[in-house]
């Protein structure tokens, strides 16, 4: 069952009065509004105390944050009560520092809402697909709860190697690499003028520097052939290409 927290008892007819003052830029009765609700945010914190990253004096900051914004957006001609609005302010805002600080990354309230399913289903597969989340995210969920690794730290206990020796950046190239890739560009280059000009044409639609590519059909209407004829033309030149290369 859930445990519905409410502020301390205060006259109805002073909220309004307070409200109207504190949206028009009155600190005193901004603050004076804090200190009415204060327990009622320090019982939302409490609920985000179990992730140990973050102390239960930023969790009620952020709440504070989270009820200030409520309060400048409060319509009192709705005749919504200020706590039932102010109550989904103060939650959000202490989501988000949970999400920005208790994990590797920043997880959205629909994840946030997902992970707690998948806590409490305890990692049961049947049970979290009871819960309404999908298998396919089970294990990216896991992965983005887990706490974050420093750089630094060693791979395991005792080893010499840290994170980021075994890390590996799929971009990277060896120096070697990086020669003979712009040795080859700086060769094709040279190479295109011997070409017919319909075949550069081609090859500039096909492989332009900075543009999408043009299709087959583009270029075909282009150059007054078919589809087919523009993909051989484009074949016998990269054909050419290959073999001068060799």
């Amino acid at each position: 069952m859930s445990v519905r927290h409410r502020p301390e008892r205060c006259p109805e007819s002073l909220i309004p009065s307070l409200v109207i003052a504190a949206a028009n830029g009155g600190c005193g009765e901004r603050d004076r509004l804090v200190a009415l609700h204060m327990p009622a945010i320090r019982a939302i914190a409490r609920q985000y105390r179990r992730h140990p990253r973050v102390e239960e004096a930023e969790l009620v900051q952020a709440g504070v944050v989270g009820f200030l914004c409520a309060v400048d957006r409060f319509d009192m001609n709705v005749g919504t009560p200020l706590w039932a609005y102010a109550a989904w302010w103060v939650r959000g805002a202490i989501q988000q520092v949970v999400a920005e600080l208790s994990g590797p990354c920043v997880l959205s309230d629909r994840a946030l809402r997902r992970l707690a399913q998948l806590r409490v289903a305890d990692g049961d597969a049947d049970g979290v697909a009871l819960a309404g989340v999908p298998p396919a995210d089970i294990e990216a969920l896991k992965a983005a709860s887990q706490p974050a690794r420093s750089l630094d730290e060693p791979v395991a206990a005792g080893a010499d190697d840290t994170v980021a020796d075994v890390l590996s950046d799929p971009r990277a190239e060896e120096p070697g690499d990086w020669a003979e890739r712009r040795d080859t560009v700086r060769r094709v280059r040279e190479l295109l003028p011997t070409l017919a000009s319909r075949e550069r044409r081609v090859l500039s639609g096909r492989f332009p520097a900075d543009a999408c590519p043009r299709t087959l059909g583009d270029l075909g209407d282009e150059l007054g052939v078919s589809a087919e004829r523009v993909r051989q033309i484009e074949q016998s030149a990269l054909s050419k290409l290959r073999a001068a290369l060799c």
